[in-house]
């Protein structure tokens, strides 16, 4: 039995009452034996025989779970934590059983401590914790913790980054993102002198992932030790990966690139339409006196001189036609033509030129659908590479071309996002030459960009074969290597129209040859019109000659001349050649006519029947298309 009167003279009963806890002293029948102040202070109407349950719970037995009842039944201390409803606190309360000699319990002191406080800061470190878990695990960057270079711990989106799994980094040392021992000691002893004057450390680098491959990041770095407990190398990195901004990047440089080398390409294109007319009309004598000149030789040398002669010519009219490509809007007849048969052709006529130190090795597969575009750009684009690549291998090596028919799917076409997927013509022309670093590569199409010796080069070969490409409706793209040679990819979408359908035999008519033919012919050109005119009566035509508009059309209108055909030039002053042709067809309906033009002027829709003959000229092509434009209205 708990001795009453032994209580009451412990000196420490003073000391309970100091305590800010609730302390109480209670028999087997839970009554209060003991009640300090603080415990008198919270439940005033505590007396001692009440009961504990009946004053601080107002109930009629111990409440579910009482620490009390435990402790008198297995004679233990007991621990747990109450929320009191009425004052609105939480408690931890903890009893502990009293024994008398004999081991006996025969009370047991109970002691509520007030924990609102400390409970409301556990509930909010909680919840900070739950939040700043959340948001270091979700967030959309990567975060790494480390220790002297050792990772204690990274996010979801670090592990991404990087392709390894938190516990396959945990422990480790950061050392595996680097390329090699020296890299990662040279950055350490960056990073250490940097933080040392700064908080925050952020740099641009590229990190080696699990497999291999290298990502760039840009990183932030943040001590977040305290060096007054030792712990100053513990870091924060915050990772953000770069792979989509480089990506971003690099595709807007090179639509940039593009569109200066589009400025550039229709910058040249106007200089060339500036002088086209003038010069075509210095060349067209020269073609034309020389074929004519051909055309009576006997002397072989004297031949032998004129095809040189007529050979440079052909260079020069092949440049500036290829320069006049460049113009806004400057476009060469659009056919179906079979690609594979045009390879040939230019391989045949590449055997017969090229030196015998250059082997030509032929890959060409059958291609049994047809390109659409202009034949005579696709002679160029050969042309223009096989040149390029005989002087990459200094006149010395292996030249291949071949083409075949390939499908390309959207993967390969990722980086030409306006092409489709299908069939498409791939032509190829590579050397075993000199080859080129990336920075030569960079500016290959670009106009005037030339690796040669002055004189060697005009710097407009490729930049011809990326315009030609390009209005032909395909693209481009080069693998090269300095020291193993180059190659360029080209690719032409192919049509489903049959091959067959390509071909159109001419079909003789009435004028097969020119001697019945009537022939008005205008040019202001002097040495042009008399050349035409002299090349056209050896054709058996009976030509009039005129080098005014306005006389042409007094012919017709007041003197009632009647020709089979008006051949005129386009530019001239006072009237242009397709006014002349409108003109003249008010008087005489339907009136045949072609037009000779030394650049691609714009003529009237009405025209459309009108076939255009581009200075410089063969005479034998004026001849044949003369002969077309007779044959057509005789068939009519």
């Amino acid at each position: 039995m708990f001795d009453q009167d032994i209580f009451e003279n412990y000196t420490w009963i003073n000391v309970l009452d100091a305590v800010p806890s609730l302390v109480t002293i209670h028999d087997c029948f839970h009554r209060f034996l003991f009640i300090n102040k603080a415990a008198k202070k919270a439940f005033p109407r505590a007396e001692l025989g009440a009961t504990c349950y009946e004053v601080v719970h107002e109930t009629e037995e111990p409440p579910p779970f009482c620490p009390l009842v435990e402790t008198f039944q297995d004679k233990r201390r007991h621990s747990r934590v109450f929320f009191h409803e009425k004052l609105q606190k939480q408690f931890m309360v903890t009893t502990s059983p009293i024994f008398d000699k004999c081991g006996e319990v025969v009370a047991a002191i109970h002691i509520a401590h007030d924990v609102t406080k400390v409970k409301e800061i556990e509930h909010r470190y909680f919840q900070q914790k739950t939040i700043s878990d959340f948001i270091f695990e979700k967030s959309p960057l990567g975060i790494l913790v480390t220790s002297k270079r050792v990772i204690l711990h990274v996010n979801e989106a670090f592990e991404k980054i990087t392709g390894y799994k938190k516990d396959e980094l945990i422990g480790r040392s950061t050392r595996i993102f680097y390329k090699d021992q020296e890299s990662f000691e040279e950055f350490g002893r960056r990073a250490q002198n940097i933080l040392k004057v700064k908080k925050v450390f952020t740099w641009e680098e590229e990190l080696i992932r699990k497999d291999g491959r290298k990502v760039p990041v840009r990183a932030s770095c943040r001590m977040i030790g305290a060096p007054e407990y030792g712990d100053e190398d513990m870091l924060i990195w915050v990772v953000e990966d770069l792979s989509t901004q480089k990506e971003i990047e690099k595709a807007r440089q090179k639509l940039k690139e593009r569109g200066q080398q589009l400025q550039r390409l229709k910058a040249l294109g106007i200089l060339a339409s500036g002088i086209a007319h003038d010069f075509n009309n210095i060349l067209t004598p020269i073609m034309g006196y020389t074929e004519l000149a051909l055309y009576r030789a006997q002397d072989e040398q004297l031949k032998a001189h004129l095809e040189v002669i007529a050979t440079a010519a052909k260079k020069a009219k092949d440049l500036i036609e290829n320069l006049l490509k460049f113009s806004k809007g400057e476009k060469g007849s659009t056919v179906l033509f079979d690609i594979s048969e045009k390879v040939l052709e230019n391989i045949k006529l590449l055997k017969g030129t090229l030196p015998s130190s250059v082997i030509i090795r032929q890959k060409v597969s059958p291609i049994p659908k047809p390109v659409k575009g202009d034949p005579t750009q696709i002679d160029e684009i050969i042309m223009n590479l096989s040149i390029n690549a005989l002087h990459a291998m200094d006149e010395a090596g292996v030249l291949e071309i071949g083409c075949c028919m390939e499908r390309l799917d959207e993967s390969f076409l990722e980086a030409w996002p306006e092409f489709q997927p299908g069939e498409y013509a791939h032509l190829w022309v590579a050397d075993t030459g000199c080859g080129m670093d990336e920075e030569t590569l960079s500016k290959i199409f670009e106009p005037y960009f030339t690796t040669k010796d002055s004189g060697k080069g005009t710097g407009l070969g490729l930049a011809m074969v990326f315009n030609a490409v390009k209005t032909n409706g395909g693209f481009i793209t080069v693998e090269s290597k300095k020291g193993e040679g180059s190659t360029f990819h080209i690719y032409f979408r192919l049509h489903d129209e049959n091959l067959e359908q390509c071909h159109v035999e001419a079909t003789p008519g009435r004028f097969s040859n020119l001697s019945d033919a009537k022939i008005l012919l205008v040019d202001d050109e002097e040495s042009v019109l008399t050349l035409a005119s002299e090349f056209l009566e050896l054709s058996g035509a009976k030509v009039k000659g005129l080098n005014r508009a306005d006389d042409a059309l007094s012919l017709i209108k007041n003197e009632g001349y009647r020709p089979d055909v008006l051949v005129t030039d386009l530019t001239m002053p006072k009237m242009t050649g397709d006014e002349l042709i409108l003109q003249c067809r008010k008087i005489i309906k339907g009136l045949p006519a072609v037009i000779i033009s030394g650049f691609g002027h714009e003529i009237s829709r009405e025209l459309d029947d009108v076939p255009i003959v581009k200075k410089p000229f063969r005479m034998e092509d004026l001849v044949r298309t003369i002969k077309m434009v007779l044959n057509k209205e005789d068939k009519a």
